[in-house]
């Protein structure tokens, strides 16, 4: 049972509560008051939609209150209970951001905050799907007769899902779409069976294994030839080896013969070529030549050694020169800096500059500190002023009171005191002027000191630097008279040293040193000639040994090229077999192939057959428990509408009304007093459609929703005169409540508000005022309250 609705900012509903009661709930209200808004947020709360949301005929943005006042989040609270439980389902819309939703039960929260979440927990509470309840327990406004608008084809569709067979359908056609495939794929494994057969045909297995056979055992043959083969090459091997370490040895042994032939050609030939150039020294003995390249040696040293005496002497002679000059140059500059100075003036000067450059601080301070001593005073001035501004605004005041006693006075009495303040400014604007060309004075005073204060300082350091550089005169002058000694001592020393031998005579010595090297050199090589004699005699002898392994080397090598050539020719012949081999293995392996493939193809005949045959008994068995259901859910119906035909439509000419399936169509019937059954669709008038759609309606729920038991309906009396509205009325107060708990009527009709049993609502709006829906809960049989 539905306990209550809250809505907030919702439409039109700017707070919104309505508390509903076991038996028919009835909202009244003109048009636009906001009475369908409320079955809107119900069925919103419930599922998180409603059939204009769901259709798009509003957008979630419609839903926010935009008169009075324009809102951006809007709230709708549901509390229902199912036995003992009590539910709380809250949504939250917003117009920016994602909206959201919980389901409370017993105040313990259930699902959230995603509204998925939400309206699937409450589906599964209330044991009823969003499509059933819009279709079945909620009136959408003016389409009681919805059902009756459709086509036949849309009619079956939404009835067969309403009565939840439209899965049989589905299922049916997924069979039939199942066993098509199957009997496809059966021609098609037929026509490969063809195929196969074809192919097999042109394929001998046992041939072919038979040739594979007969390559192998030739295989086999070449394998023992060439294993024979290696064999032979590995007895070759270790002989080829000793045969290549000889011939090495004996190329070696040609090539050093060959090297100290060449050497010894050569010794020869440079001992003759020095003898024909040199006779002179080819005659002298080793140990004369060692004697003159000793004395020559001594010579050359020592001629060396008196040069780089004489060198250093000049250089030290260059030194003392330069220094000296470096001291006239810096006793130079001494003199410059002091001009026609003295020390002792220098030392005055500086005493009177520092004195300056004191006395001139001192006065730069008590100058600032004046200046702002003169600031101060005129802030002071500027604030009587002031204070002078506000007594005169305050006396100037239609009533104005003393400055002292704060009591009124008399105009007399203000003209005194304003008179008495005027003259008071005029004192301390002469004394401010006073002040400001005193200020200016200062200023000007301070600019002059700071002026002059860097000069006196420039000038003091220039000064201080003299001072420091008197005390350098005393070492220049030593360093002056130091140098000056040096040099003389120097050139003494230069002139005592004497004559340096000539350099045609020291490079004379050193060409005679470079020839007696030479023919020590070449006395020594010629000594090594009858060595190298003796060492060709003896590799000669060892050469001609060695010689006789070529002949031998040769002969072997030309039976091992025989052997390998063989060896390849045999490897080629056992590749060509091995490659036929596996092109017969190849075709045996796709005859092999082609047979499996046969027989998988003629199983999967064989199993297609079969399979089709279930299909079809399946396919026909889900025709028949359709059928079944079908008849046995709008037998349930039509023995409801029996129950609330009567009740529904007060008048005898139709005395029943029934739902028949014809032609995959579902046609709600009347059955007039001749007995006769006609469609409602094209044989009633828009009121009777209306009533026998509202009987269909409320068969419907009775049936499909029984676990609910609610019923809402928006505008029922859309197209009924005034006796089946009185009709309807009596079935919502007397019948219906005794079928149904709860009942939800929305109406403009004041008619119906006879039908409440459980809560009365009057919905008030003041619509030309763009103001809100105002719910007013009229006490049944006792008056209206505001809720």
């Amino acid at each position: 049972m539905i306990d209550s609705i809250t809505l907030e900012n919702w439409k039109t509903h700017k707070n919104s509560t309505l508390k509903f009661r076991k038996g028919t709930n009835v909202l009244v209200g003109v048009i636009g008051s906001g009475k369908s808004s409320v079955t809107d947020a119900l069925c919103y709360g419930l599922f998180g939609t409603f059939p204009a949301l769901q259709n798009r005929r509003v957008s979630t943005t419609d839903l926010l209150m935009r008169k009075p006042i324009s809102a951006d989040v809007a709230r709708v609270e549901v509390c229902f209970r199912i036995g003992e439980k009590k539910y709380r389902v809250e949504r939250v819309v917003k117009r920016s951001g994602t909206n959201e939703g919980r389901l409370y039960i017993n105040d313990t929260l259930l699902a959230g905050p995603k509204p998925s979440q939400v309206t699937e927990r409450v589906e599964r509470e209330l044991q009823v799907t969003y499509e059933l309840f819009s279709r079945a327990v909620y009136s959408e406004q003016n389409q009681v007769d919805y059902f009756l608008k459709l086509n036949p084809s849309d009619r079956k569709k939404k009835f067969d899902e309403l009565l939840d067979l439209q899965k049989y359908e589905v299922v049916r056609s997924n069979v039939n779409q199942v066993a098509n495939q199957f009997r496809k794929n059966q021609e098609a494994d037929k026509h490969v069976l063809t195929q196969l057969e074809s192919a097999m045909k042109h394929m001998d297995v046992l041939a072919l294994r038979e040739q594979v056979a007969l390559l192998r055992v030739k295989k086999s043959d070449l394998e023992k030839k060439i294993a024979a083969c290696d064999e032979e090459v590995q007895k070759i091997v270790p002989q080829k080896k000793a045969l290549e370490v000889k011939l090495s040895d004996w190329e070696r042994t040609k090539q050093h013969m060959n090297a100290i032939k060449s050497k010894r050609d050569v010794l020869q030939s440079q001992w003759s070529l020095f003898a024909s150039s040199f006779p002179a020294l080819a005659s002298l003995s080793l140990i004369e030549l060692d004697n003159e390249k000793s004395s020559l040696s001594s010579k050359i040293k020592e001629h060396v050694s008196r040069q780089e005496q004489h060198r250093l002497l000049e250089l030290q002679v260059q030194k003392s020169v330069q220094r000296s000059e470096s001291a006239e140059k810096r006793m130079s500059d001494w003199k410059l800096a002091f001009g026609n100075l003295s020390i002792a003036q220098v030392n005055v000067n500086l005493s009177h500059v520092v004195s300056q450059k004191h006395d001139l601080k001192q006065k730069l301070s008590l100058v600032v500190s004046r200046i702002q001593e003169n600031v101060s005073a005129q802030k002071v001035l500027e604030a009587q002023l002031g204070s002078l501004s506000v007594d005169e605004k305050s006396l100037a005041a239609l009533h104005a009171t003393c400055l002292t006693c704060k009591q009124e006075i008399n105009p007399a009495h203000k003209g005194k005191l304003l008179h008495e303040l005027e003259e008071k400014r005029s004192v301390l604007t002469v004394q401010k002027q006073e002040l400001q060309k005193q200020y200016h004075a200062l200023l000007t005073e301070k600019n002059g000191c700071e002026t002059v204060l860097p000069a006196l300082e420039k000038e003091e350091t220039r000064l201080h630097v003299l001072v420091s550089k008197s005390q350098e005169f005393d070492s220049i002058q030593r360093e002056i008279d130091l140098c000056s000694r040096d040099v003389v001592q120097a050139n003494e020393s230069l002139a005592r040293f004497g004559h340096l031998p000539s350099a045609e005579s020291v490079e004379e010595s050193r060409s005679r040193l470079t020839l007696v090297e030479k023919a020590l050199e070449m006395v020594r090589l010629r000594g090594e000639i009858p060595a190298l004699d003796a060492q060709l005699v003896e590799l000669a002898q060892r050469e001609q040994l060695l010689s006789s392994s070529r002949e031998a080397y040769d002969s072997l090598l030309v039976h091992s090229t025989r052997v390998e050539s063989e060896k390849d020719s045999l490897s080629r012949e056992r590749f060509q077999l091995s490659s036929l081999e596996k092109d017969l293995l190849v075709r045996v392996e796709s005859a092999e192939k082609l047979h499996a493939q046969y027989e998988d193809a003629r199983s999967r005949v064989s199993r297609a057959v079969d399979v089709e045959n279930v299909l079809s008994v399946f396919s026909n068995a889900l025709v028949v428990t359709q059928q079944q259901l079908r008849e046995g859910v709008i037998s349930a119906i039509n023995a409801a509408l029996s129950e609330i035909w009567l009740s529904v439509y007060p008048y005898e000419d139709f005395t029943l009304a029934k739902v028949l399936v014809q032609d995959n169509d579902y046609l709600l019937s009347v059955r007039e007093k001749s007995g006769e059954w006609i469609p409602a669709e094209s044989s009633l008038s828009g009121g009777e459609r209306s009533a026998a759609a509202l009987a269909l309606r409320m068969a419907i729920a009775f049936v499909l929703t029984r676990q609910l038991s609610w019923i809402i309906l928006d505008e029922p009396t859309h197209n009924l005169d005034v006796k089946s509205v009185q009709a309807l009325t009596t079935m919502l107060k007397d019948r219906l409540p005794a079928l149904v708990d709860q009942v939800f009527v929305i109406t403009h009709a004041s008619e119906i508000e006879k039908a409440a049993t459980g809560s009365l609502y009057v919905l008030q709006r003041e619509k030309n005022e763009d103001g809100i829906t105002i719910p007013l809960n009229k006490l049944i049989d006792a008056g209206t309250k505001l809720e």
